[in-house]
């Protein structure tokens, strides 16, 4: 396949994330500042400092894509970056057209789908039938064409897989057998404010990528438990029905994260919900009672200490 002359080497790279960049560090954002310069056109200065110039076009970028728009990069800002630089310029998103297949562009490839899929691919750079059959897998299970080329929605899609892939730790680390996603609104299903309503966000994609990873090894993760509570102000049926209308709003959003990360998740893995009312108070403020528990098939995280250079649970944002 043929590109033009004017697709150069460096728009070819600017797409390539090294697969244990650590998310936090001046490398990151210069990949960053680079690609937002080629997706946007413009001329942020390459400096790897996260200023406010490079945050406001990070909002830009995310409003441009239909994200969140707070400035900061999770994974789904992430791969709409990856995406938007890999599409050759005038070519359509669906249109088919594969990237350039560079050797660093299917290294990355090869990387990538070692990671997601637990393969054993030779990380050569060459688009040989090994690899494009792994391609076309990978595609079959996203729902999109089989045709072995890295298209934009391809590659979108492996770089959503892989940002939760972290550099060799499980996405279950840190996580314990019992999550709370407390501080919902009195009367209401809802978090009581924004920074609750994102917390809720990051801890609900963190456990559906736990949920996912855990699909591939011996201990699959199939039955989740979703527990509403209430305060006791309301009557002990109001407060039933609360704690109930809690839990199933939690599910909605655990099961569409789910198919998000892998078409039909959401249906396979059993999210069952059940009511407490008020009948457990933590104690202290009313707005801990105001809660959800989710109960996760897992033991007790190890009491190690992570590296620095593995990704935290705050770029696993649904943004």
């Amino acid at each position: 396949m043929r590109f033009s002359k004017g697709l150069s080497l460096a728009h070819e790279a600017s797409a390539i994330l090294p697969p244990r960049t650590n998310r936090a560090s001046s490398e990151y954002v210069t990949w960053l500042q680079r690609t937002l310069n080629q997706a946007l056109g413009l001329r942020l200065a390459i400096d790897g400092v996260m200023g406010t110039q490079t945050r406001s076009a990070i909002r830009s970028f995310q409003e441009k894509s239909g994200l969140l728009a707070d400035g900061v990069v999770g994974p789904k800002t992430e791969a709409a970056l990856i995406g938007r630089v890999a599409r050759p310029s005038g070519s359509s998103p669906a249109g088919g057209v594969g990237l350039p297949a560079g050797p660093d562009v299917i290294r990355w490839v090869q990387t990538a789908l070692n990671a997601v899929r637990g393969l054993r691919l030779v990380v050569d750079g060459k688009l040989g039938p090994q690899t494009r059959s792994a391609i076309r897998s990978f595609q079959g299970s996203q729902n999109l064409a089989p045709t072995g080329q890295v298209d934009p929605p391809t590659a979108q899609r492996i770089a959503s897989a892989f940002s939760g892939v972290r550099a060799g730790k499980s996405s279950c680390t840190g996580l314990q057998p019992t999550e709370i996603l407390d501080h919902l609104s009195k009367a209401d299903v809802a978090p009581e404010n924004e920074e609750a309503r994102r917390k809720h966000l990051r801890e609900i994609g963190q456990i559906a990528l736990c949920i996912k990873e855990s699909q591939r090894s011996s201990t699959p993760i199939r039955t989740v438990d979703l527990i509403g509570h209430a305060s006791v102000e309301g009557e002990p049926d109001f407060n039933e029905r609360l704690g109930r209308a809690r839990a199933e709003r939690v599910k909605a959003i655990l099961k569409s994260t789910l198919n998000s990360l892998e078409a039909g998740l959401g249906e396979r893995v059993t999210l069952a919900t059940d009511s407490r009312g008020a009948q457990e108070p933590r104690g202290g403020a009313p707005e801990n009672d105001r809660r959800v528990q989710i109960l996760l098939p897992i033991g007790p995280p190890p009491p190690i200490e992570i590296p620095p250079d593995v990704i935290t649970p705050s770029t696993l944002e649904q943004r």
